[in-house]
Parts: C-alpha cells; structure tokens; sequence
C-alpha cells in the first residue's frame, strides 16, 4: 500500500513569496547558507529564476561528497521532470543504513543542495507558490492531469499517512513529477528497494 510522508506540510492558503526571485532573496536573508548555495541563490534573485544547470552541479557537488566519504554506491532517485528526491535507502541492510552514513548525507546536504533544492523544488513543482505544500501537490496533479479536475485536497490530505485510496497511482512519472518536488516522499511498503 503506498504511504504519503510530508516533513514541511503548511495547511492552509497562501502564498510563500510573490516569485522565486523573492523567495530566493527570503531565503539567503533568513537562513545560513554556505558559499556555494548562496552564489547559487545570489544568481537566482538577480535572473529572477534559477538554472536547471546550478541544481545539477549542487546535486553533483552533493554526489561528490558522500563518494568522497566512503560511500560510492550513491544515486539519488530522479523524477522525469528532473527533481532528485532526498530520501535514501537502507531498509536492504545496506551501509546507507548507518548512523554515519546519516550523518555524512546530513553534512554533505547541508553544504550543497539543502536551500537550492527548496528553491527548485518549488520552481519545478509549485509555480503558482503555494504556502501548502498539498495545495501544491494537488495544483500540479491537475495540471498535469494525473487527477480528474473534481479531485479535492481533502481526499489527499485524507490519504496522508493512512492506507486510504489516493484516487491516483502516485508512482506513474506524472505523479511523481508532482509529488516529490512538493516534499511528498512515495515509498511502496510492499516492495522492495531498488
């Protein structure tokens, strides 16, 4: 049965900033931001969107630093659309099932993609800017006709964390499109791990 899990859901309407260039200048005013995202985030507010090719070399800088401490069998999962997803493994037993590992992806994250992820993220998968990310989510689903136009976030947000039928299969490419860059992690309990 697919389970939905969602670490920053915001209930309620609204907007999170007025652009993405606001939201990145938000952002680098309100966070501590290393130097590599804050060049990023810098690049973000003066062009008013941020490149597809600044979020692939963070998460290639990311890769880099977990191969470069020990670990070389990491590859983040990636959407069709182009979002990787930050969940990782080891429910195989693998060693990305440490507390180190943990650490190391924390470290690594924390350096290279932690604030320019959410700026793409909400780039790719939520352009109207929704404060909530299933206000998010289920915009996009429509748009992207994975739901029929009825669909309402009260069955979404129903099926949240609960074996109750989402009315879509959340792990077509389309889905996923809109799901993952709205911090909603898919996982299938019955299946295995890739």
């Amino acid at each position: 049965m697919p389970t939905i899990t969602n670490g920053t859901v915001k209930p309620g309407s609204g907007k999170m900033a007025d652009s993405i260039a606001v939201l990145a200048k938000q952002e680098l005013e309100q966070r501590q931001v290393s130097g590599f995202q804050r060049e990023i985030l810098q690049r973000t507010v003066e062009s008013g969107s941020m490149s597809a090719s600044d979020y692939e070399n963070a998460w290639g800088m990311m890769k880099r630093c977990i191969v470069d401490r020990g670990y070389p069998r990491f590859a983040p999962k990636k959407t069709a659309n182009g979002i990787y997803s930050f969940a990782f493994g080891g429910r195989d037993g693998s060693d990305e099932n440490t507390p180190r590992f943990a650490e190391v992806h924390s470290d690594c994250q924390e350096e290279y993609v932690d604030v320019v992820s959410i700026i793409y993220n909400v780039q790719v998968g939520n352009p109207n800017l929704y404060a909530d990310n299933a206000e998010a989510a289920v915009d996009c689903l429509h748009r992207e006709n994975v739901v029929p136009k009825n669909y309402k976030i009260e069955r979404f947000r129903a099926a949240q964390g609960s074996d109750k039928d989402l009315g879509f299969d959340p792990f077509t490419p389309e889905a996923q499109n809109c799901l993952v860059p709205n911090n909603f992690e898919m996982f299938d309990a019955t299946k295995p791990e890739d």
